[in-house]
């Protein structure tokens, strides 16, 4: 197991608490990363990405009453007896998946007229074909499938102590690799070489494997910052940014930074005293209590403030980080989420130019009195 089993029991007892709350008899999930989440396992076959896709779904279920199940393919069959907490694995064999063993086990459970929450929203999508899903409805035409995206984002947002210390490896491990590896891009190197020296460092400092990590450097080219690197050539006076994210322990970081070769311009100086000055602000304002939306509009009104008309229009100045590089909350100008220790959160309120991208983005804890910057990237 991933953790210890207390922990899973925590979740479980959690997740009963809020089916109570809001009239649902189970959880059914698919996504890869809630069956990490609330299951324990993971699974070569299931939703990595570059493997096999939803060839061989897995499920868990959650009942609110009752021991939970997981549903599996033949060739996940040991490794979820040996690797979850959940005793009762149920196989399936033959290929194509059809959900015949998923009505199956909600009638054996006692749901076939329950109120089943599912992942139909918020950033989720269902690990099984569409036509699976509609012929699950048809099997059990008396249950009642209904959206439970907010309920698992309402624990997966708060982190345990031993999950925030897996967020926080992620970060250092990031950081450090950051800050071996962008002084000694020289004039003449490649993104695509930058990138491969960066991805080796973060495995040599301890990451268990690269999510991916971006470069970009080249008047006029910034806007195209989620692209991947190329074979471009970097050239003197040119900034070059990177966007990277490391995983340790299944746990992500969400990191960026950036640096000028050779001497930077006026204008380059400027923008990134601004970004800094702005995200060290915005690192003070963060703690419990205030809504996503609060800081989305402090970092605004420093831009203001300071005669800057803030242009890194992406929607958002950070989201969650953790099983996944991006989860919630998202901290836009609509969270009505309020920040509560045990977030962890990947922070970017950024500067566009035509001469670069300004962001050392940079996961940050919500702590009982603040938030902790758990991979410094600015300097301080």
């Amino acid at each position: 197991m991933k953790f210890p089993k207390a922990e899973y029991e925590r979740r479980f007892d959690a997740a009963r608490t809020l089916m109570a709350e809001r009239g649902l008899d189970a959880l059914l999930l698919t996504n890869h990363q809630n069956i990490n989440y609330y299951g324990g396992i993971t699974s070569i076959l299931a939703g990595l990405p570059g493997a096999y896709g939803t060839v061989r779904p897995l499920l868990v279920l959650l009942p609110r009453t009752g021991d939970p199940a997981i549903v599996v393919q033949f060739a996940d069959f040991g490794n979820a007896q040996a690797n979850s907490w959940i005793e009762d694995v149920r196989c399936w064999y033959d290929l194509p998946f059809t959900p015949q063993i998923v009505a199956e086990t909600l009638r054996d459970k006692g749901l076939k007229n329950g109120r089943i929450g599912m992942e139909l929203s918020l950033e989720f999508h269902l690990a099984i074909p569409y036509n699976d899903f509609v012929a699950l409805q048809q099997a059990l035409p008396d249950a009642k499938f209904v959206d439970a995206a907010e309920l698992v984002w309402a624990q997966r947002m708060i982190k345990s102590e031993a999950e925030v210390e897996r967020v926080r490896n992620a970060a250092q491990i990031t950081a450090r690799s950051l800050i071996a590896c962008l002084p000694r891009v020289e004039e003449g190197m490649t993104e695509r070489e930058v990138a491969k020296t960066i991805a080796v460092t973060l495995l040599q400092n301890g990451a268990d494997k690269v999510n991916y990590v971006s470069s970009i450097a080249g008047d006029g080219t910034y806007d195209r910052f989620c692209q991947l690197p190329t074979d471009r050539v970097v050239r003197n006076g040119e900034l070059l940014w990177c966007d990277l994210s490391a995983i340790y322990r299944d746990y992500c970081s969400d990191m960026s930074s950036f640096v000028v070769i050779g001497k930077p311009t006026e204008q380059q100086k400027r923008y990134a005293d601004l970004a800094r000055d702005v995200h060290l602000k915005a690192v003070q304002f963060m703690r419990p209590g205030i809504l996503g939306r609060d800081v989305m509009e402090f970092v605004g009104k420093c831009y203001a403030d300071a005669g800057f008309n803030w242009n890194f229009k992406i929607g958002r100045c950070g989201h969650g980080v953790g099983l996944e590089l991006a989860e919630q909350p998202s901290v836009d100008a609509f969270c009505n989420i309020v920040l509560q220790p045990g977030m962890t959160l990947a922070f970017e309120p950024a500067i566009l130019a035509e001469s670069g991208v300004f962001d050392m983005e940079e996961d940050i804890l919500i702590t009982a009195d603040g938030c902790e910057v758990l991979g410094p990237v600015w300097p301080r």
